[in-house]
């Protein structure tokens, strides 16, 4: 059904006009084995979706931060303005970003600084965002729009409100999947009235093989657990360390599990071994971060873990 609009819009033709080009998105992160920052090189074509573990298999949400970059340029500002188009020349046009994710519990909308003017010089504006590590989950949605920033005068068929909502559709949108294979732990629920808040299942029969998924390896959460409430519902400081604690807590004990059980079927054996998404491809990238010894007990490599993460966070 075909929208019909109570006031003007930045349609497709609009955006011809006036010469909208959107850059393609530009992510990176802080290579921890590297020491410095690292492109993740996208496709042509990855506007849509963009899948993180497809294009960087060693980009870990819990290990990583990642940033978003991309630019946005109005060669000809001048054709949105004037009475019969988006908004008064005495107006001004802003650009405004709304992130959300389900999975991360976070969802808010972010108002960047420049202003689009009457003019008919290009205008660049940039878009920049920041993610810590440990924080994202599941997918990102990012959706991009116009809206009017300052309102001096009104015409006519435009917006007459500040905040007004100026595009069509967004000028861009896309969803960022964190969760991509190998990426990090996979995790489901169970209702147990009489068990603990969480605990972790392992199906692998071959770590070196096996690949490092759903069917292989779980962290359970219990809904019946008087705290689960507390940490799904919300997403305060201590929301989050308990859940880095568990994913910590989770992460020491694969390490040991999937060490043990590379012992007990070979004689000698080197993580040149694994095949690439196994589970012992993931322990493997975990040591290195971490600069962790893996004949250490499960407790001293939970302790390395997690000192090693709150001195980054300190950093």
């Amino acid at each position: 059904m075909q929208e019909i609009n109570l006031y003007q819009k930045i349609d497709e033709q609009y955006m011809e006009m006036a010469g909208i080009e959107v850059g393609s998105p530009q992510l990176s992160y802080y290579d921890l084995i590297e020491e410095g920052e690292k492109d993740i090189i996208l496709d042509d074509n990855a506007t849509d979706v963009i899948e993180l573990n497809k294009y960087e298999s060693t980009w870990n949400p819990d290990g990583n931060d990642l940033r978003y970059k991309q630019e946005f340029t109005v060669v000809d500002p001048s054709k949105l303005f004037g009475k019969d188009r988006i908004t008064d020349v005495a107006n001004e046009i802003g650009i405004a970003v709304h992130l959300y994710s389900r999975e991360s519990r976070f969802q808010e909308t972010i108002t960047l600084k420049d202003s689009i003017i009457s003019t008919d010089k290009a205008k660049r504006i940039i878009f920049e965002k920041y993610f810590n590590k440990s924080k994202l989950r599941g997918v990102v949605n990012i959706e991009i729009f116009f809206y009017l920033k300052k309102l001096v005068y009104e015409n006519p068929y435009q917006a007459n409100e500040v905040g007004m909502k100026l595009s069509q559709t967004e000028i861009f949108k896309t969803r960022i999947i964190i969760d991509g294979e190998g990426s990090t732990f996979p995790i489901t629920e169970v209702d147990n009235p009489k068990g603990p808040l969480w605990t972790i299942r392992k199906e692998w029969s071959d770590p070196s093989i096996d690949a490092f998924d759903i069917t292989n390896v779980q962290v359970v959460l219990n809904r019946k657990h008087k705290a689960f409430k507390k940490l799904v519902q919300s997403n305060g400081p201590l929301t989050q360390e308990l859940m880095s604690n568990i994913i910590n807590q989770a992460m020491a004990m694969i390490i040991s599990q999937a060490v043990a059980d590379m012992n007990a079927q070979e004689e000698s054996w080197d993580f040149d071994m694994a095949e690439e998404g196994s589970v012992l491809s993931v322990v493997k990238y975990w040591t290195e971060i971490f600069e962790l010894d893996i004949d250490d007990s499960v407790m001293a490599i939970f302790s390395k873990i997690q000192m090693h993460k709150e001195s980054s966070d300190e950093a």
